[in-house]
């Protein structure tokens, strides 16, 4: 049975039903899941139209490759085929689509979220299969939507320029940040953190998936440098997220620059847990070639952790004035930075104050407020 939701208070007086595909945010637990359930979540709170949630049944759930194309394709006939009769069985007044991928053809008005553009950008970096999916796919959908929802102005640009869609169709919504990531005052919670996951001393923190695009290696080789040049730096690097297609790539840097005993993998950590990570740390980096948002940036600064951050694609967007950017190709660019904030206590308390800032301006209400405004609006075209 479809999961149906009322909203408790009210923005508007007319109601709406608004049905999310949720076949593919419930697969993968990555950016798009945290997107599209948090803005579920908030849309619950602060709406009173109503929400019904459907998604593909998982029936292929082994992680070989015959596993995900089979996979992919009961996806693809779900979303094709019966997604379109349901909804025009439950007689929904607008489909939302928090990942990509939408019915060739819909029974009610479409508004489509594209998340992330690094597909268009660098298919280098993107899974063989999944890319293909995409640019097959994707085109028809964005231009058969009635409005585009994207995180970010950069994805915006490349939205209109790879599909020459009118930038008008295409609403920037900027995701919020979950409550939970806030600044914890208490030395005994951060000593307590370390202690659980055996960090000895002062570190610094990665959290995201290592994928080839989050450019960890060339993060190694300025944490390489800074030990050479500052003998005195304790700082360990954290890793805290799953194993993705960088991970060898990431051990052999590891090995070649003699970091064995610089480097932390924590893998995927609790979500009560990763709040205080953040608090414990000194620093933050995120040394990416491409975000569709960034999401780890805003969590960070919302924790009262100084940012270093790429200067590439959306980042510089989102960190504004908050954080310091740095070149991800240049392994001594990177080094820079992180040695600026560490070394620097009136830059670095400056970056906490800026962070905090910056972080309070992300809401998950305000996104759902301006979602329901583009349902609304396409909804009556």
């Amino acid at each position: 049975m479809p999961l149906q939701i009322r909203g408790r208070d009210t923005w508007d007086n007319q109601s709406m039903h608004i049905t999310f595909d949720m076949t593919f945010p419930s697969q993968l637990k990555t950016g798009t899941h945290v997107y599209a359930y948090q803005l579920m979540c908030a849309l619950r709170e602060n709406s009173k139209d109503q929400f019904t949630s459907l998604a593909a049944p998982q029936i292929w759930t082994g992680k070989g490759i015959s596993s995900k194309v089979l996979r992919l394709i009961w996806n693809t006939v779900w979303i094709q085929a019966v997604l379109p009769y349901k909804l025009s069985r439950i007689r929904a007044d607008l489909l939302y689509a928090p990942s990509f991928i939408a019915p060739m053809f819909l029974p009610c008005p479409l508004v489509v979220a594209i998340l992330d553009t690094m597909y268009l950008v660098h298919p280098e970096y993107y899974p063989r299969l999944w890319s293909i999916y995409l640019r097959i796919l994707i085109p028809t959908i964005v231009q058969k939507a009635t409005a585009i929802v994207t995180v970010s102005n950069s994805s915006k640009e490349n939205i209109s320029k790879y599909y020459n869609i009118a930038p008008a169709k295409i609403r920037v919504i900027y995701p919020g940040v979950d409550s939970r990531f806030k600044q914890f005052r208490e030395g005994s919670l951060r000593q307590r953190i370390k202690e659980k996951y055996g960090i000895g001393g002062p570190f610094i923190i990665f959290v995201g998936a290592l994928e080839r695009m989050k450019n960890i290696p060339r993060l190694l080789e300025a944490l390489s440098i800074l030990k050479k040049a500052h003998e005195s730096m304790k700082h360990k690097l954290v890793l805290v997220g799953p194993a993705g297609k960088g991970i060898l790539e990431i051990r052999q840097t590891i090995a070649r620059l003699s970091l064995a005993d610089e480097v932390l993998f924590l893998g995927y950590v609790p979500g009560e847990d990763l709040p205080l990570l953040y608090n414990a740390a000194d620093l933050f980096v995120l040394p990416s070639l491409h975000e569709g948002f960034g999401l780890p940036l805003v969590e960070a600064m919302a924790c009262g952790t100084p940012v270093v951050a790429s200067n590439t694609s959306c980042i510089p967007e989102v960190i504004a004035d908050a954080g310091l950017l740095f070149d991800p190709t240049d392994p001594n660019s990177i080094a820079l930075q992180i040695h600026l904030v560490l070394s620097d206590d009136l830059i670095r308390q400056k970056m906490i104050e800026c962070g905090l800032g910056r972080a309070r301006q992300f809401s998950w209400k305000e996104a759902a407020r301006k979602t329901i405004e583009v349902c609304q609006h396409a909804s009556a075209i």
